[in-house]
């Protein structure tokens, strides 16, 4: 199984993009930087975890902290080029473990492809084929079972996302049902906010405290229920998925900016369906900034009568 890490322009738009994101949270550049030249990315973010490792009773300020640690490791992990099967070592085996090999191996489902890499370490140690195998048919049965490793992890990624989506409605469906005064108000913070405008609608991602589940907020029903349109703060954005650190409200001076990290609080909105595609929804959420965001400059926020938040997205990460 080879990962790719980041390509060297990935690896100085990541440190560009987690630059911004320490400075727009005010954090000391010397502890959160990282410097791709000095320190390796698992153990820069290694350091960090280490950092924001704090018990029940921390500080506000400290739990802030993790907030951004997790916004920093989705950065991250969009950085990498993804994760593949192939029968030999070709592209520097597993970027972020640091290692030139690295198989599947040992699985509670005992996958195929894990069974395969048993019978070839025994071959290995023993120094010959086993009974009934040879090298012309090990070489036809290994890119078989590559092509169904790759299936599987497809199918296995599109199950999740169904069970994903089942979890989400049954948790949000409920609320529908609620007079406003008494829907549920969801804790959370975000975690990243994509303007890359590839083949998909600007979003917003948020990841709940309680359950901790990651919730997509569409851009176009941020606009909507805030009556305002919503850009990257200073139209910057980072890297392949446009990344944004912060954004504005444009005609709507009263509305709030959000950064990356900060800690938000989310009521549900509406559910809807496209009118292209019946089978594909999404949850709709009023989502607004927790009223104290320790080390962010915020908005006029105004809110002295207590609005309700209303839900503007309808998630669906499948």
């Amino acid at each position: 199984l080879t990962l790719y890490g980041p390509s060297e322009d990935g690896i100085r738009t990541l440190a560009a993009t987690i630059l911004e994101t320490i400075r727009a949270h005010k954090l000391p550049q010397d502890v959160w930087a990282w410097d791709s030249k000095k320190e390796f990315l698992s153990d820069y973010l290694g350091r960090l975890q280490r950092l924001c490792k704090v018990g029940a009773d921390a500080d506000e300020d400290a739990k802030s902290h993790k907030t951004v640690l997790a916004s920093i490791e989705r950065q991250a992990m969009l950085a990498n080029q993804g994760a593949r099967f192939e029968a030999r070592n070709k592209h520097g085996g597993h970027f972020s473990l640091r290692l030139e090999v690295y198989a599947r191996f040992s699985s509670p489902m005992r996958e195929l492809i894990g069974c395969f890499s048993h019978k070839e370490l025994k071959e290995g140690l023993l120094g010959r084929e086993l009974p009934g195998s040879s090298v012309k048919a090990d070489k036809r049965a290994r890119e078989k079972i590559i092509k169904a490793a790759s299936r599987s992890k497809k199918t296995q990624k599109s199950i999740s996302g169904l069970v994903f989506k089942h979890a989400m409605d049954r948790l949000f469906f409920p609320e529908l049902r609620k007079p406003r005064a008494e829907c549920r108000i969801f804790d959370g913070y975000v975690i990243g906010m994509d303007f890359s405008g590839w083949q998909k609608s600007e979003r917003m991602y948020i990841k709940l405290l309680a359950p901790a589940i990651q919730v997509k907020i569409y851009v176009q029903d941020l606009n909507a229920e805030h009556r305002c349109m919503y850009v990257p703060t200073d139209r910057k954005t980072f890297g392949r998925w446009g990344t944004a650190i912060s954004i504005s409200p444009l005609g709507n001076s009263r509305a709030p900016t959000f950064v990356i990290g900060m800690k938000v609080t989310l009521k549900v909105l509406d559910h809807a369906t496209y009118a292209r595609d019946s089978t594909k929804d999404r949850w709709i959420f009023d989502v607004r900034p927790a009223r104290e965001n320790q080390g962010i400059d915020d908005d006029d926020d105004d809110d002295d009568d207590d609005d309700e938040l209303t839900d503007d997205d309808s998630n669906n990460d499948s």
